[in-house]
């Protein structure tokens, strides 16, 4: 919500926070979380060096795991390391059969 309302002070803090409780709670996806807490406050602050440490672990989810919506994150995080090249590997596969098939 924070960086929806373009809020980035408050961000690193919930991030923090969150770290936090991944160490002392049991929490299955808190690696993931994480990931997506990082990787968006990277590229919601144009932060290409914080982009460039995340979106790899988006993209190797997103392949690893066959998750569409991931992989369109990791092209969306990508855009924000500057790496064109990443970002058409990432939505390459989005076909026409593949984006009308089941889901």
């Amino acid at each position: 919500m924070e960086l929806l309302r373009h809020n980035l002070q408050v961000a690193p803090l919930l991030v923090d926070q969150a770290e936090d409780a991944a160490k002392t709670a049991v929490i299955p996806d808190a690696e993931g979380v994480l990931h997506n807490m990082r990787g968006y406050l990277a590229w919601s602050g144009g932060d290409a060096e914080g982009c460039m440490r995340e979106a790899p672990a988006f993209e190797r989810h997103a392949v690893e795991h066959g998750v569409a919506v991931v992989r369109a994150e990791a092209a969306v995080i990508w855009t924000g390391a500057g790496r064109p090249d990443k970002v058409r590997e990432m939505i390459g596969v989005f076909t026409a059969e593949m984006l009308t098939g089941p889901r």
